[in-house]
């Protein structure tokens, strides 16, 4: 009898990865991901701001203070901070220990899904949740773009496996881990992990009538161990805000740090405190759902039609036959999501890990698509996989050539991968596995080559290191304009305070030159003190999140940023 081919399900027709497929697919993705470690510098934004926090953190050992420039930060809370300070304690101040346990830490809510979809659909569809959660597009971007979202999602992810597992088990283990899983979870972004999990617990209670377990004395277990994984960050916010109720804090005193991280973050993004970002597109949420989790929102879409199928024609008893935790806990939270006056996009990634769980369960799980659905959605993907291989071609072919052979020699793996599975004859293998390789292929490229090349666009690792070979006191050295410091601050690995030009020219008259960093507002504000200004270096300074087409077309992009400029100043 012939050998059967490597990646070849176990049994025709099952769904099954063989051994060797799963091992394949998890190696691609541990590929993208430490390319996304150590290649892409840190991005104009959250990510490189954080990293400077914690810089600050780190250099000065101190672990209590959250500051922002020099001022009182208390947006959000610690945990993205200290483990940025293990990463530099461990592996020095570079940018991959920055973003090393948020890597970390979303694999074990990529295994978390994983667990929770064997435990609510089998499985098949466990191993199939896992790799849908970690190949979504904002998952992959969150892990070499890192904020606090990917600490967020991992411990919610793993809190929510956990609580299941007690309610079906009536492990106390299982309580305990759970709740202080989530306990991280709002140590790492605020309530919105204890909202979500809160949520989705009672869903999966209701569904399995056993609501009775949220008022047993053993829920104490659960909650003391929230407390305990939560009671350093509150500890520390109560050190540095309400024990100095003088602070003024956004134009505000006795101001309560403990309060604020339990109840009042919440209330100030629903009501548009912190800004007012698409407060009026109640569809956001939804409409960003399509570009976030690819490449599966199709599928997640034919899930959500399948279940609310079920509601309309079975009502009350369709819903008792089926968990609601992974369908109705996300669909009402991206309900409400769209209801609050500041939205971003990766709000929604806590929700991904159930988003994974239920288009895993409904394709993968015992009462999955029937034959027709299948070869239809098939179609679907597959016209999907073109699309991100041409959008690759774009990116990385016009708009950013791929400058090394290296990063065609690192893509080699996945086109041959690529190529294999569109040769599955297992019709559930087919209709999933070539678009989790294209995502992974895709992303390589994109971490390999786009966004270091991107980065030139910003003064970060390349401008730093002009920079640090110029004969610069950097005792005397400044930042004066918006935004462009961060990435600069973190690859020279100075803490640049952000002054004016009142202040630079104050310095100036100890009679020796200063240095700056500055941007158009900036410079003007030096030649407003009659300042003299001797250029030394000079860089583009785009916001390289948020790219736009005259930055993707080469003919356009050396117009489409405006300027940073390395300076020298004297009278």
């Amino acid at each position: 009898m012939p050998a059967r081919p490597p990646f070849s399900s176990p049994d025709q027709g099952t769904g099954e990865l063989s051994p060797v497929l799963h091992a394949t697919l998890w190696a691609l993705v541990l590929l993208v991901l430490g390319v996304g470690l150590f290649l892409p510098d840190l991005m104009y934004g959250d990510a490189a701001q954080d990293a400077v926090m914690a810089l600050r953190m780190f250099r000065e050992g101190d672990f209590v203070h959250l500051l922002k420039n020099g001022q009182d930060y208390l947006d959000k809370p610690h945990l993205l901070f200290w483990s940025a300070m293990a990463g530099y304690r461990l592996f020095g101040v570079h940018d991959f220990s920055y973003r090393l346990p948020s890597v970390l830490v979303s694999l074990l809510g990529a295994f978390s899904a994983g667990r929770l979809g064997r435990r609510l659909y089998g499985g098949r569809a466990g191993r199939m949740a896992a790799l849908f959660f970690i190949t979504a597009q904002a998952t992959l971007l969150g892990d070499h773009d890192v904020r606090m979202d990917a600490l967020l999602t991992g411990f919610t992810a793993f809190g929510l496996w956990q609580l299941v597992r007690w309610a079906e088990t009536k492990s106390l283990f299982s309580l305990a881990a759970g709740a202080a899983g989530v306990g991280l979870g709002v140590a790492s972004k605020g309530m919105v992990a204890a909202a979500l999990s809160g949520l989705c617990l009672f869903l999966f209670l209701l569904g399995r009538r056993r609501l009775g377990l949220l008022v047993s004395p053993k829920i104490l277990v659960g909650l003391l161990f929230f407390l305990i994984a939560l009671a350093p960050v509150l500890l520390c916010y109560y050190l540095q805000f309400d024990l100095h109720p003088e602070k003024v804090i956004e134009g505000r005193t006795g101001v309560s740090g403990v309060r604020f991280i339990l109840f009042g973050q919440t209330a100030e993004r629903f009501g548009g405190a912190s800004g007012e970002a698409a407060a009026g597109d109640y569809l956001f949420f939804f409409h960003t759902l399509l570009w976030a989790f690819l490449p599966w929102t199709a599928l997640l879409l034919a899930a959500w039609g399948k279940r609310l199928l079920l509601l309309w024609r079975g009502g009350v008893a369709a819903f008792w036959a089926e968990e609601q935790m992974s369908f109705l806990g996300p669909i009402l939270y991206v309900i409400a999501l769209n209801f609050s006056r500041f939205k971003l996009p990766h709000y929604l990634n806590v929700a991904f890990p159930l988003l994974a769980v239920a288009t895993a369960g409904s394709f993968g799980g015992a009462r999955g698509f029937g034959e027709g659905p299948v070869r239809l959605f098939t179609r679907v993907q597959d016209a999907l996989v073109v699309l991100l291989l041409v959008a690759t071609v774009i990116l990385n072919g016009w708009a950013f050539p791929v400058r090394s052979g290296l990063v065609l020699a690192g893509a080699f793996p996945f086109a041959v991968v690529l190529l294999l599975s569109f040769r599955e004859k297992d019709p559930l293998l087919r209709l999933w596995v070539p678009s989790a390789v294209a995502a992974l292929f895709m992303n390589f490229v994109l971490e390999a080559s786009f966004y270091p090349e991107l980065s030139r666009y910003q003064p970060g690792s390349h401008f730093a290191r002009r920079a640090l070979a110029l004969p610069l006191d950097w005792d005397r050295f400044f930042f004066l304009g918006e935004g462009i410091v961060q990435p600069f601050q973190f690859y020279t690995g100075r803490l640049i305070p952000a002054v004016d030009g009142a202040h630079v020219a104050g310095v100036l008259g100890e009679g020796k030159a200063a240095f700056a960093l500055v941007g158009d507002q900036g410079l003007s504000d030096l030649e407003r003190e009659g300042l003299k200004v001797r250029l030394l270096l000079e860089s583009p300074d785009c916001r390289i999140t948020m790219v736009t087409w005259p930055m993707l077309n080469p003919r356009t992009r050396d117009g489409a940023c405006p300027r940073a400029r390395l300076v020298e100043i004297t009278r």
